[in-house]
């Protein structure tokens, strides 16, 4: 579990929101803007860390789910600056950037897959809001966030659809009625600039609102495009976001927020990699027609929160549109082979009421019903051109719509003195279809058009048996069921579908503080049952979704903190991880030069994206002196070996990160600060996506050593 500073909770806001999207980076607050001072005391402890993992508050350490917490100014001091690379500060939790979504793996689970209906195996919300769309996480920028919550293992019964993985929620505060604001400026290597102003205030005793404006721009890039002579990983991120709060009694409250994000990037800028075809370059360099993704998105949402007595009541509803356009040059070479253009869509709703008892005793319950539609233009169309195609061009158009419809409940009561058993129980009913068709240049159909539909009606629960050893330690043991939804191919219209995956997962787990709360100890093993398993295999340059048949990942998840003194934090984390096929017949692997060959069974592989051991520790140090209060934290992580497909091919290689900062803030009030921060001082090498395909093994990588300074004026 992570360590939270007192008023990290309380105080910062975000620009962005609940259903926002592939390569999403976060940039954390240093700061509350209302922090008030720390009062001394008689020795060092570790602050209660408090979590929506059940949807209500409650201590993390009463929860018998595994949670890792991160909150805004632990990221920021441990340099986790996006939510790819919030894997240096949690065990088995792994993520890939295909094209240009962002693809979550928590204990083996998840898909390397940039489809644009692809949605991702750990479920993302932002204030309780979901977030449908891998590609959507792309481009969206956080600031002044509380923290973020990763719940490990399926999450079927509260979460629901598409939380095989897990869940990851992003909390945000309420504006405040009091006037406050901060500006955060920054410039880094590459000729990075980074600008945040974030304000708050009433308007009147019942409502408040704030606005956070974004800005950031990495000028110069990684590597050079060596045909065109251009730069390669380079983007430029623009966001703002409003929220505000109308407290209209004391038994309801209205929250509102409306965001805009628009993204521009040389994408990924993949390159072949050895032993596939030559001649190799610096990582970052690449040949061909360059790469770029550009995607533009807008959402609301709101809650009302109601209390009727011993009943609270809750609505939220969301919309998201998004859109956006990508080209790759899959040959990687300048002559015209194989290119594809896309241009992507996707139209979001979402409506979930929730009842709870206000006040409960022995029996906390939950009832609610959740309803989710999308429409996803995935191929608006998608062009294959060059000489390598059949026809050298071909435009695909697919369309899938969406509709499901869920009821749940979930209750926990006290059976016997310090002993509390939790049933939860959740029924899906979902509708997917799918239209669409290839044409040539001159506009005549080669094939199509298709009409497709399917329909899913699963049941998902949670079974948890919960006991209290002593007032600081938690004994759990769990069954959880989740499913991740099914859907189409959209590159390939009138393909067959791919089916939905299910995960039956056991968990044993423990909690504990000890020391006088100096010292916090979470360590759960767990046993997966994973079947019907989505597999996206690369053909060509496009992707395709099929089913394996079944694995089973076994492994432990164990963090450690210590409040050393009242200036020294220590913290780790480790992961284990065995993730292997029982079943997978007719599986497929490439060899080094795109020669596919057939594999009878790939029984005892491994699964892609699970390295065996990841891990990582953590020191942090504040000194206060009479010129100001100092503070240093580093952050070393390692991540195993992996391999990217079922044949143990191409390997992602094992890499240690180190990431440090240095901050100093102003005497008295502390409302300037000054910070020095490095991310990557290893300069390790690492994929941030990886493929083996018909056109041989390539891959992009992940960002080099990189460094600067900001600066942060609080008022």
């Amino acid at each position: 579990m992570i360590v939270l500073r007192k008023n990290s909770l309380s105080s910062m806001s975000l620009v962005g929101t609940a259903s926002c999207a592939g390569l999403m980076s976060l940039s954390f607050a240093t700061r509350s803007l209302a922090a008030e001072p720390e009062s001394a005391s008689a020795g060092a402890s570790l602050e209660v860390v408090t979590v929506t993992a059940q949807r209500r508050e409650e201590n993390s350490q009463s929860v018998p789910i595994a949670i890792n917490t991160v909150s805004g100014d632990v990221a920021t001091d441990r340099g986790t600056s996006s939510i790819q690379t919030l894997g240096a500060t949690i065990p088995n939790l792994t993520f890939t950037t295909s094209q240009s979504a962002t693809n979550t793996y928590i204990r083996g689970i998840g898909t390397n897959s940039g489809s644009p209906n692809n949605e991702p195996s750990a479920a993302v919300y932002v204030d309780g809001v979901y977030n449908p769309a891998a590609m959507a996480l792309t481009s969206f920028e956080l600031n002044n966030i509380e923290r973020i919550e990763v719940l490990k293992g399926p999450q079927g019964t509260l979460f629901g659809r598409n939380a095989t993985a897990g869940v990851i929620q992003v909390i945000t505060p309420d504006p405040k009625s009091e006037f406050g604001g901060k500006v955060n400026v920054g410039y880094g290597n590459y000729e990075t600039v980074n600008a945040n102003t974030y304000l708050t205030g009433g308007v009147t005793d019942a409502l408040a609102g704030d606005l956070a404006v974004l800005y950031n721009y990495q000028i110069k890039g990684f590597g050079r495009n060596l045909t065109f002579d251009t730069p390669t990983y380079r983007y430029r991120n623009v966001a703002a976001r409003s929220k505000w709060l109308y407290e209209v009694s004391d038994a309801t409250k209205i929250r509102f927020a409306a965001d805009y994000a628009k993204l521009n990037s040389d994408a990924q800028s993949a390159q072949f990699v050895p032993p596939s075809y030559g001649p190799y370059l610096n990582h970052f360099d690449v040949n061909g027609h360059p790469w770029y993704n550009n995607t533009e998105q807008y959402s609301a949402w709101a809650k009302i929160d109601h209390d009727f007595g011993p009943v609270h009541g809750l609505s939220i509803t969301s919309y998201r549109n998004m859109k956006g356009d990508q080209f790759l040059d899959n040959d990687l070479v300048a002559a015209v082979n194989n290119q594809f253009e896309q241009h992507y869509a996707g139209r979001y709703v979402t409506q979930e009421l929730q009842l709870t008892n206000s006040d409960p005793g022995r029996l906390t319950w939950l009832l609610g019903a959740f309803y989710y539609g999308s429409v996803v233009d995935g191929a608006d169309p998608r062009t294959q051109s060059g000489a390598q195609v059949a026809g050298q061009f071909r435009q695909f158009f697919g369309t899938s719509h969406t509709d499901s419809t869920s009821v749940f409940a979930q209750a926990t009561a006290e059976i016997i003195a310090r002993t509390k058993l939790t049933l939860g129980l959740r029924y899906t009913e979902e509708t997917l279809k799918a239209d669409g068709r290839t044409q040539n240049l001159a506009g005549a159909i080669i094939a199509g058009p298709f009409s497709q539909k399917v329909d899913n009606d699963p049941f998902t629960w949670r079974i948890a048996l919960d006991h209290e050893f002593s007032a600081d330690v938690l004994g759990y043991i769990s069954w959880n069921r989740g499913f991740k939804s099914g859907g189409y191919n959209l590159a390939a219209p009138g393909s067959a579908p791919f089916f939905p995956e299910q995960v039956d997962a056991y968990e044993l787990g423990v909690k504990s503080e000890f020391l006088d709360n100096r010292v916090r100890l979470n360590a759960a093993v767990f046993y997966y049952d994973y079947t019907d398993i989505q597999v996206a295999i690369a053909l060509g340059g496009a992707q395709f979704f099929t089913n394996a048949a079944a694995s089973r990942n076994y492994g432990l998840d164990a963090t450690l903190d210590f409040a050393a003194t009242d200036q020294l934090t220590l913290s780790a984390g480790l992961g284990l991880l065995d993730a292997k096929y029982e079943d997978y017949p007719n599986a497929r692997g490439f060899t080094p030069l795109g020669v596919a060959f057939p594999i009878a069974n790939a029984k005892g592989k491994e699964l892609p994206f699970s390295p065996p051991v990841t891990g990582f520790v953590s020191a942090t140090y504040k000194l206060p002196t009479s010129i100001g209060a100092f503070k240093a934290t580093a952050n070393l992580a390692y991540n195993d070996r992996s391999f990217v497909t079922p044949d143990a091919g191409l390997t992602r290689p094992a890499y240690e990160m180190l990431n440090a900062s240095v901050e100093w803030r102003s005497p008295s009030d502390e409302s300037l600060a000054v910070r020095l921060w490095g991310r990557n001082l290893t300069d390790a090498t690492y994929f941030v996506f990886a493929a083996e395909s018909a056109l041989g093994w390539y891959g992009a990588y992940g960002p080099p050593r990189t460094y600067g300074v900001s600066v942060e004026k609080d008022f």
